[in-house]
């Protein structure tokens, strides 16, 4: 079983191959996958939740009705993203930028330019080798860059001065694509991971607690974390609920700006939905939300715009709606086929 928070490709005809065993002299594939189309080819499924199996189905039955079995509610789908962006600050009704990239280089990326409107979900995505996914640690001062800018607000970083710190004054939340290894310190406590960005801003905050205890109960609740014990180590909840931890420790710093690279990854189809909806929430209270991730339909679910990169530079942007293939066929050449509103 993979470690929570670790992505294994448990879709790819090898993996699924190698899941064979002989049970009771007869050859049988047992497959563990919270992926439902990497269910493919079995006849019957057993559903586990909070460590117990729940449900045990057979595979005939639509992929909505084991969504809901999985996630023990009623789960609606996400359609593709369509609102205007409207954020509740009049402060922010301008169009203002709240992110504004200028002559980015790097490793890969070569030239890039691009601004997150105030209340603004913008999506990058592109080939694994396109240089997209620089772009988050480029933000979060985690990667240096070779040139360019980077400004939040009315404040302005060059690369000498690009640092974790700074980005972190600056106003910049980054969620990184590997929580357990640079998200969460899993040895500590939900709360403790919750609350640690904000400790410095509480006066002998050891001998006054109280401030934790409710902001980890006002997160719980709003991402859905369970089992909602701030005491319990992050390091035993799933990915999903680690994930939703990671996304709340930044929520409440009230950013200017979020980063969120590969969001979704490794998370139940449950948590996918909740943390999508997070994003469209926090950009609604005037955030500007970059999503870096090769997940198309979560694309397509919250941005307003997507950006598409190859060979380091930015060749197209797409604008609401657009479609999972839409994005898909952007990014691996078929541009001709794009509907004119979208290019």
């Amino acid at each position: 079983m993979a470690a929570p928070g670790v992505r294994h490709d448990w879709t790819s005809p090898r993996n699924v191959d190698t899941c064979v065993h002989t049970f009771r002299g007869t050859p049988s594939r047992r497959y563990l996958c919270g992926h439902l189309p990497g269910l493919g080819g079995h006849q019957r499924a057993h559903l586990l939740r909070h460590g117990w199996i729940d449900a045990q189905v057979p595979l005939h039955r639509d992929s909505k009705h084991l969504t809901e079995l999985l996630c023990g509610r009623e789960v609606a789908d996400l359609p593709p993203h369509t609102e205007v962006p409207q954020p509740t600050s009049p402060a922010l009704s301008t169009g203002a930028a709240a992110l504004r990239v200028s002559g980015m280089r790097a490793a890969t990326l070569r030239d890039v330019s691009f601004t997150v409107g105030a209340g603004e979900v913008v999506g990058v995505t592109g080939r694994p080798d396109s240089g997209f996914a620089e772009i988050p640690a480029l933000l979060a001062g985690v990667m240096p860059a070779t040139a360019g800018t980077l400004s939040v607000g009315a404040r302005t970083l060059s690369p000498g001065v690009i640092s974790i710190r700074a980005a972190i004054a600056a106003g910049i939340a980054y969620v990184p694509e590997n929580r357990t290894a640079h998200g969460l310190a899993l040895e500590l406590s939900q709360l403790e991971n919750l609350t640690l960005p904000r400790l410095g801003s509480h006066q002998r905050w050891w001998l006054q607690d109280g401030w934790q205890e409710a902001e980890y109960r006002q997160v719980a609740a709003e991402l859905g974390i369970t089992p909602p014990l701030p005491h319990l180590p992050a390091a035993a909840l799933s990915g999903g609920n680690q994930q939703k931890l990671l996304l709340g420790k930044w929520l409440q710093n009230s950013p200017a700006v979020l980063v969120a690279h590969e969001p979704t990854q490794g998370v139940d189809v449950g948590a996918r939905r909740e943390l999508l909806r997070a994003l469209r929430s926090l950009a609604r209270r005037g955030t500007g939300v970059l999503v870096a991730t090769t997940e198309t339909q979560d694309l397509a679910a919250v941005c307003d715009r997507v950006i598409i990169l190859d060979d380091g530079a930015i060749t197209r942007e797409l604008r609401a709606p657009v479609t999972s293939h839409t994005i898909l066929d952007a990014v691996y050449g078929r541009i001709e086929d794009l509907p004119a509103a979208a290019r």
